[in-house]
């Protein structure tokens, strides 16, 4: 019974941040609030130098030896924190596969409007798996799909490059294309 339920995925484990008292080393390495690093110290001269400036000790690196904290605002340096992770979530994101079907009987019109949709899957960076599709006897006629592949590739040129050389494999023929490298103009 058990296996018909989905399991739920598991959470994140939140990275506990030790500030001021709860700071459990006796001595810390201090960096203030400029960044500069002021050396060695015992934890209560630290918290001593954040109370005279009216700001927070903050423990950033627990596993060194000894830990290092900074004197400055918790709150601004959680939410710097917060902000970073989340971009480095959506720099890690994985490219995801896009696919555009043709036919051989696609018009050139038509064929120019499949070619856009993939140009913009192809600026956010997702490669595009392009499968041409044989019906019926069309099966027999394998180089006109070829034709109508490479015309959509050369419509794509500057901004893709194919992985490989178009293959048939029963009725279809498939290839895929990698985003270039664009630079981005400021």
């Amino acid at each position: 019974m058990a296996k018909f339920f989905r399991r739920r995925p598991r959470a994140i484990p939140k990275i506990r941040i030790f500030k001021n008292e709860s700071i459990r080393a006796r001595t810390i390495r201090l960096i203030d609030e400029n960044g500069e690093q002021v050396g060695v110290i015992s934890r209560d001269e630290g918290l001593k130098l954040a109370r005279e400036k009216s700001l927070d000790l903050i423990e950033i690196s627990p596993k060194a030896e000894p830990p290092v904290c900074k004197i400055g605002d918790f709150g601004s340096f959680l939410f710097n924190k917060q902000k970073a992770e989340k971009k480095q979530r959506a720099a890690s994101r994985k490219a995801e596969l896009k696919e555009v079907r043709l036919s051989v009987r696609i018009s050139q019109n038509d064929l120019k409007v499949k070619a856009e949709r993939a140009r913009s899957f192809l600026l956010k960076n997702s490669p595009v798996k392009v499968t041409l599709q044989f019906r019926g006897r069309e099966n027999s006629h394998a180089e006109l799909g070829f034709e109508k592949v490479k015309n959509f590739v050369e419509i794509l040129a500057e901004v893709a490059t194919p992985e490989a050389a178009p293959r048939k494999i029963g009725s279809r023929i498939i290839l895929t294309l990698r985003p270039e490298k664009v630079k981005k103009e400021k």
